[in-house]
């Protein structure tokens, strides 16, 4: 990373007491800054998703730099919370058809690149937008265990031919016609998060297993249903993602 970039980055926290985080995009030789967190405390802060949606277009075809600050820690060493948002934001932008050149930490002692330590994992080809649609309110069957499953597979099994993706929770249940939208998957993942059981009928479509490593990266699901000839194959359980 030139020192010219660094210095630019570093303006927007030189003078911060609180963790803040942003992202730089640079297209056609022009930086826009976006900020992207909200709640800052001292070594801390939450992601203001409704912003990273609002700027997901422009995001589209440019190098973007996610960075944030560590004010009192000094050193720019990533924490394993900075691991886990880096991943995280990866899969979030990826969902939304942006990719992330790299992802920084600064500090008043240098800075950390993920990109130049080769913690940067590949970017993933996004699917068309023409598979996303709308999501809809669906009544399924219990199946928060897998014997349950096993004794309504039938009508599982017919719920997907409508339903390709559907997200099981004890509270609400959700099916789509197509793939579930970045714009709907921001919105509920914080009800969703570690709390739901997603069902996926395998189509075969390009990038079908990429869609499904940022579903669980984004989520946090229970357990992932890959439904492939009527059969359920539980992905995370068998260790395949």
């Amino acid at each position: 990373m030139d020192k010219k970039t660094i210095k630019y980055f570093w303006s927007f926290f030189s003078h911060l007491e609180l963790e803040n985080q942003y992202i730089f995009s640079r297209k056609n030789n022009k930086w826009t800054a976006y900020k992207i967190s909200m709640n800052e405390k001292k070594s801390s802060g939450s992601l203001n998703v409704q912003q990273i949606w609002s700027i997901a277009e422009e995001l589209k075809d440019a190098e973007n730099y996610v960075v944030h600050n560590h004010p009192y820690s000094y050193t720019p060493e990533p924490s394993n919370l900075d691991r886990v948002q880096y991943t995280y934001l990866k899969s979030m932008l990826n969902l939304c058809g942006a990719h992330m050149t790299d992802y920084l930490i600064v500090s008043n002692q240098g800075y950390f690149s993920f990109k130049e330590a080769n913690f940067i994992e590949p970017n993933y080809p996004t699917i068309s937008a023409n598979r996303y649609a709308p999501a809809e309110r669906i009544k399924m069957p219990n199946v928060s265990l897998q014997v349950h499953i096993e004794q309504v597979q039938e009508d599982m099994v017919s719920l997907l031919e409508t339903y390709p993706e559907m997200i099981y929770s004890t509270e609400n249940q959700y099916g789509t016609t197509g793939c579930f939208s970045p714009l709907f998957l921001l919105q509920h993942e914080h009800h969703l998060e570690n709390r739901c059981i997603l069902f996926i009928k395998e189509l075969k479509y390009q990038h079908e297993w990429n869609r499904i490593k940022m579903l669980d990266r984004l989520l946090s699901p229970i357990e992932i249903y890959l439904v492939r000839d009527e059969t359920f194959i539980p992905l995370k359980l068998e260790g395949i993602i």
